[in-house]
Protein backbone atom coordinates (compact mmCIF):
# COMPACT_ATOMS: atom_id res chain seq x y z
CA UNK A 1 0.00 0.00 0.00
CA UNK A 2 1.28 3.38 -0.99
CA UNK A 3 1.49 5.40 1.64
CA UNK A 4 1.16 9.67 0.25
CA UNK A 5 3.18 12.29 2.56
CA UNK A 6 1.26 15.52 2.57
CA UNK A 7 3.36 18.08 3.65
CA UNK A 8 0.72 21.07 5.22
CA UNK A 9 2.37 24.86 4.68
CA UNK A 10 0.61 27.01 7.12
CA UNK A 11 0.56 30.59 5.78
CA UNK A 12 1.79 33.06 7.99
CA UNK A 13 -1.49 35.22 7.27
CA UNK A 14 -4.85 34.44 8.56
CA UNK A 15 -6.80 36.37 6.00
CA UNK A 16 -8.49 34.43 3.12
CA UNK A 17 -6.16 34.71 0.28
CA UNK A 18 -7.97 36.34 -2.73
CA UNK A 19 -8.91 33.70 -5.98
CA UNK A 20 -6.38 35.32 -7.89
CA UNK A 21 -3.53 34.39 -5.17
CA UNK A 22 -4.37 30.68 -5.39
CA UNK A 23 -2.04 28.48 -7.09
CA UNK A 24 -2.53 27.27 -11.10
CA UNK A 25 -3.43 23.63 -11.49
CA UNK A 26 -1.84 22.57 -15.16
CA UNK A 27 -2.46 18.90 -15.39
CA UNK A 28 -4.42 17.85 -18.24
CA UNK A 29 -6.40 14.55 -19.00
CA UNK A 30 -5.83 13.37 -21.93
CA UNK A 31 -8.06 11.30 -24.09
CA UNK A 32 -9.27 8.11 -21.76
CA UNK A 33 -11.98 7.17 -24.94
CA UNK A 34 -15.05 8.43 -23.14
CA UNK A 35 -14.14 7.06 -19.48
CA UNK A 36 -15.10 9.48 -16.49
CA UNK A 37 -12.50 10.85 -14.18
CA UNK A 38 -12.41 12.59 -11.35
CA UNK A 39 -11.21 13.72 -8.33
CA UNK A 40 -10.55 13.04 -4.55
CA UNK A 41 -9.87 16.32 -2.33
CA UNK A 42 -8.68 16.23 1.27
CA UNK A 43 -9.46 19.44 3.60
CA UNK A 44 -7.21 19.71 6.45
CA UNK A 45 -7.83 21.52 9.10
CA UNK A 46 -4.99 22.88 11.65
CA UNK A 47 -5.77 25.45 14.27
CA UNK A 48 -8.41 27.08 12.53
CA UNK A 49 -6.83 27.65 8.51
CA UNK A 50 -7.82 25.30 5.66
CA UNK A 51 -6.04 23.68 2.87
CA UNK A 52 -7.56 21.96 0.16
CA UNK A 53 -4.93 19.01 -1.04
CA UNK A 54 -5.27 16.35 -3.90
CA UNK A 55 -4.55 13.35 -2.83
CA UNK A 56 -3.24 11.28 -5.16
CA UNK A 57 -4.65 13.96 -7.31
CA UNK A 58 -6.25 12.61 -10.50
CA UNK A 59 -7.82 9.01 -10.60
CA UNK A 60 -9.51 7.48 -13.52
CA UNK A 61 -12.55 4.96 -12.43
CA UNK A 62 -12.74 2.26 -14.69
CA UNK A 63 -15.51 -0.66 -13.52
CA UNK A 64 -15.00 -0.09 -9.64
CA UNK A 65 -11.51 -0.10 -9.92
CA UNK A 66 -8.63 2.90 -10.07
CA UNK A 67 -7.15 2.86 -13.00
CA UNK A 68 -4.43 6.13 -13.31
CA UNK A 69 -3.49 8.51 -11.12
CA UNK A 70 -0.94 11.59 -11.01
CA UNK A 71 1.14 11.48 -8.19
CA UNK A 72 1.29 15.13 -7.80
CA UNK A 73 -0.21 16.80 -4.62
CA UNK A 74 -1.77 20.67 -5.02
CA UNK A 75 -2.41 22.49 -2.12
CA UNK A 76 -5.49 25.34 -1.86
CA UNK A 77 -5.46 27.69 0.41
CA UNK A 78 -8.88 29.14 2.15
CA UNK A 79 -10.84 31.05 0.08
CA UNK A 80 -9.48 29.56 -3.38
CA UNK A 81 -12.83 26.93 -3.02
CA UNK A 82 -14.34 28.40 -5.84
CA UNK A 83 -11.31 27.36 -7.93
CA UNK A 84 -11.48 23.93 -6.57
CA UNK A 85 -15.34 23.83 -7.66
CA UNK A 86 -15.46 25.49 -10.59
CA UNK A 87 -12.04 25.62 -12.09
CA UNK A 88 -11.91 22.08 -13.22
CA UNK A 89 -12.95 21.94 -16.94
CA UNK A 90 -10.44 24.62 -17.85
CA UNK A 91 -7.95 24.12 -15.92
CA UNK A 92 -7.89 20.48 -15.30
CA UNK A 93 -9.69 19.26 -17.99
CA UNK A 94 -11.50 16.56 -16.01
CA UNK A 95 -15.41 16.72 -15.10
CA UNK A 96 -16.57 18.90 -11.95
CA UNK A 97 -16.86 15.59 -9.06
CA UNK A 98 -15.21 15.34 -6.08
CA UNK A 99 -14.90 12.56 -3.17
CA UNK A 100 -14.04 15.36 -0.07
CA UNK A 101 -12.41 13.95 2.59
CA UNK A 102 -11.70 16.23 5.87
CA UNK A 103 -8.71 15.62 7.76
CA UNK A 104 -8.54 17.27 11.55
CA UNK A 105 -5.05 17.88 12.93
Amino acid sequence: MKTLIVVLIVAASACIMATSNCPEKRQKLEDYSGREPFVITTKVVRRGQYMYAFKNTVFLKSRWRWVFGFPEVYFMPDGCEELLKNGTNSTLGFNDKFELVTIYE
